[in-house]
C-alpha cells in the first residue's frame, strides 16, 4: 500500500512515517517497477505499536529494543513506569515551588538565593524537581544512543541498571572524554606532522561536529 494509505490507517502524518523510516523502526520494501515505497500490513502494525509506546512517553531507543525483540514488553513497560513515576515527582516538586512563590508573591526576582536553597533542603528530604537534562537528552537522539544501547552486549552488560538517565550522562560523558584525549592525543603526539597543523586539523573537526549538534538543538526547537 502506499504511504498516504498508511497515514489513513495509522493517523500519522506522511513525515512522522518517513522520520520512523529513517530511525529505523519501519523498513518498506521498494516496488521493483515505480520504485515506490510499498507498506505491508506489518509495517502498519509496527506504526501502531510506536504510537502505543510513546503515548506512554517511551523513547525512541526502547521501542526499538521492544520491536526488534531486543528487550521484552514486559521489562520496557515496568522501566517506562518507573521513569514516569519519578517524572511525576518532579512535576510536584515543581508545582509546589511554583505554589510557593504565588504564596509569597514573590514575582520581583530578588529572592532567587532563597528559593534556590528552599529547592535544595526540599531535594535533601527526597522530593525532587526538574532536572537540567535536556541538553543530554538531545545529544542521545543527535547520536543515536538507541542503537548503542540496543545492542546485545551492551544489554548483557548493564541489564541490571534500569535507570535511562544513567545511560544518557554516561554516553554524553563519554564524548566529551573522547574530545579532550584527541585533544592531547593528537596534540601531543610524536607524530610527523608539526604540532600547529595537528593541533587546527583537530579542532577543526571537533569544532564542526559540536557545531552540527548544537544547529541540530536548535532545528529541533524552531523546525
Amino acid at each position: 500500500m502506499k504511504i498516504g494509505e498508511v497515514a489513513e490507517q495509522t493517523g500519522l502524518s506522511i513525515s512522522n512515517i518517513r522520520f520512523y523510516e529513517k530511525k529505523g523502526l519501519i523498513e518498506p520494501k521498494r516496488n521493483e517497477q515505480s520504485k515506490y515505497r510499498d507498506y505491508t500490513e506489518e509495517n502498519v502494525k509496527r506504526l501502531k505499536q510506536i504510537i502505543l509506546y510513546r503515548k506512554m512517553d517511551m523513547p525512541l531507543e526502547k521501542i526499538a529494543c521492544v520491536l526488534d525483540g531486543q528487550n521484552s514488553l514486559e521489562e520496557m513497560v515496568q522501566q517506562q513506569l518507573l521513569e514516569l513515576q519519578h517524572k511525576q515527582q518532579e512535576i510536584q516538586g515543581s508545582m509546589d515551588l511554583c505554589r510557593k512563590l504565588v504564596a509569597d508573591h514573590a514575582y520581583d526576582g530578588q529572592n532567587i538565593d532563597f528559593y534556590l536553597s528552599y529547592v535544595k533542603e526540599e531535594e535533601k528530604k527526597g522530593h525532587r524537581f526538574a532536572e537540567l537534562e535536556e541538553l543530554v537528552c538531545d545529544f542521545s537522539e543527535y547520536s543515536e544512543f538507541y542503537k548503542v544501547s540496543g545492542d546485545p552486549l551492551f544489554q548483557l552488560l548493564f541489564h541490571k541498571v534500569r535507570n535511562q538517565k544513567v545511560f544518557l550522562w554516561g554516553w554524553f560523558g563519554l564524548w566529551i572524554a573522547i574530545s579532550l584525549f584527541f585533544v592531547i592525543e593528537f596534540g601531543l603526539g610524536d607524530g610527523h606532522m608539526p604540532l600547529l597543523v595537528r593541533a587546527l586539523v583537530l579542532g577543526l573537526v571537533l569544532v564542526l561536529l559540536w557545531y552540527d549538534f548544537f544547529w541540530y538543538c536548535k532545528r529541533k526547537r524552531h523546525p
